[in-house]
């Protein structure tokens, strides 16, 4: 059974793409980008919200999967002058036959007081570039076909799951397999109000299509209409009455630091495995560490680029000694998310816990993520 829960009336009065309009290219396919795109559309999507089309420049296919996100890099933003780093996620469906796609989307909210996203909202144009990197991420990769799952998300934390939604819904409408699929899927979204909720007519057009269930909530109710959908704030009971089957679903969970935490208890509280649990999260920070146990004593950190060698007690990544000691090291989100401080390793070991920021192939190379390495012997970087 497909259900929308939805405040508003009426039926959808916008065209869901076709499944053609979102499959493979025909253009230089690749496994993974390095470049510069080309924005070839801005559209607005709420008030403070904007989806942002951009295409190769080389003409070459950008590959992702669903859930994943590109690092970018925006000009002249930082203190000095330098460019700053952020990580989008794809918010467009994926190919569903292999090659990667011509164009992608990233949807970008505003937020109040944040370069990056006024920079987008006020003055990036068609025809101008980026610096791209990715894709980047292991969220919503680890399908379980035949198994449920939940997804909950607030805010822009929806973009991700409007990549699953509609690659779910292209494989569904042809009628292929060359993903694994969620059995079903549970929606969950939490926005201010209604006229806060994003893609809202396409979201419940892809409902309305397939086996998922959407269910906004909304806390307030806006200028233009009176929320009559499910209200207040998301709480263990309330979330139990809207997923009752939720011990039976996977949970993959993105939105605000708050929010996550939040819902993450209760999922916790009803019941759900840790292991069953998702998380994805680009607030940028440094993210607190548990000491590795098979490493004890401080080890020596060789920055030959910089011609220093640093202390790093047991414990401690990389990076932070690096700071500690005043070594200048290019890096942005601090938990192994955007792959800025990559850095080649010459000599050592270490335990990397990184959140999809490298790749596979990077870390076959001897490459690592300073931000979220912690040294097991002394480490010599390029």
């Amino acid at each position: 059974m497909t259900t929308y829960y939805d405040g508003g009336s009426g039926t959808p009065t916008t065209e869901v793409p076709t499944a053609s309009a979102w499959g493979a290219s025909t253009a230089l396919p690749r496994d993974e980008f390095t470049g510069d795109l080309v924005c070839t559309a801005l559209t607005p999507v709420t008030h403070d919200v904007l989806d942002v089309t951009l295409r190769a420049a080389d003409g070459g296919t950008l590959p992702y999967s669903p859930g994943q996100y590109y690092t970018f890099t925006f000009p002249g933003l930082g203190p000095g002058g330098e460019g700053v780093d952020r990580c989008y996620s794809v918010s467009s469906a994926a190919a569903v036959t292999g090659g990667g796609v011509e164009e992608l989307t990233i949807t970008v909210k505003r937020v109040p007081g944040g370069p990056v996203s006024a920079f987008v909202h006020e003055r990036l144009r068609v025809g101008d570039t980026l610096r791209a990197d990715g894709p980047y991420g292991v969220f919503g990769s680890d399908v379980r076909p035949g198994a449920g799952a939940l997804y909950l998300s607030a805010g822009s934390g929806i973009t991700p799951f409007l990549s699953m939604m509609r690659t779910r819904a292209v494989l569904l409408e042809k009628g292929e397999r060359s993903l694994p699929l969620w059995s079903s899927v549970v929606h969950v979204h939490a926005a201010h109000s209604p006229a806060d909720l994003v893609h809202r007519v396409e979201v419940m057009g892809l409902s309305d299509r397939h086996e998922t269930t959407v269910i906004p909530v909304c806390s307030a109710d806006s200028p233009a209409e009176a929320w009559a959908g499910v209200r207040g704030r998301l709480t263990a009971q309330k979330l139990a009455v809207l997923v009752p089957d939720l011990m039976e679903r996977e949970v993959l969970v993105c939105g605000p630091t708050a929010f996550m935490e939040a819902v993450v208890a209760m999922v916790v509280d009803l019941g759900v495995p840790a292991e069953r649990i998702h998380l994805e999260s680009y607030v940028f920070g440094e993210k607190p560490r548990v000491p590795v146990q098979a490493s004890a004593g401080v080890f020596s950190i060789e920055f030959r680029g910089a011609g220093r060698t640093v202390s790093c007690p047991a414990g401690t990544t990389i990076l932070a000694a690096a700071r500690e000691a005043g070594v200048a090291h290019p890096s942005s989100c601090a938990e192994g998310v955007c792959g800025t401080c990559r850095a080649t390793m010459v000599s050592g070991e270490v335990d990397m816990d990184h959140q999809g920021g490298i790749r596979p192939r990077e870390v076959r190379e001897g490459k690592i993520l300073p931000c979220c390495s912690v040294p097991r012997t002394d480490i010599v970087l390029e």
